[in-house]
């Protein structure tokens, strides 16, 4: 069973170059009656399925390749989001030195170290 092309759904991620497209979608019925198929070509093709009920989004299936790379895409994200939060305090003068956090690290925990 060949998933639907919902063109009302612009939401694609294929600027991040995964050659993604969540136009593909199918109701949940059809998967049901399908599942094992619509898995399998899912997997095979890289490419997530969206499911719908009553024409709503619902879910998105995807194969675990995927799903990895999406997982880290977005680690990757968070990482680079915490990098220029911390150029942006330190520019700013917002940090202090790491001697000055162990020191306080040391005393804070001091029963434990000793």
């Amino acid at each position: 069973m060949e998933p639907e092309n919902t063109e009302s759904r612009e939401l694609s991620l294929e600027a991040l170059d995964l050659g993604i497209d969540l136009r593909r979608a199918v109701s949940v019925t059809a998967f049901r009656q399908n599942a094992s198929e619509l898995i399998e070509e899912t997997v095979s093709s890289n490419r997530p399925l969206l499911l719908t009920t009553n024409g709503a989004s619902k879910a998105v299936v995807v194969g675990v390749e995927l799903f990895q790379q999406l997982f880290d895409l977005a680690d990757e994200a968070v990482t680079l989001h915490r990098l220029r939060r911390g150029l942006g305090e330190a520019e700013r003068g917002e940090t202090r030195p790491a001697e000055d956090h162990l020191a306080d690290l040391k005393q804070k925990h001091a029963s434990i170290l000793d």
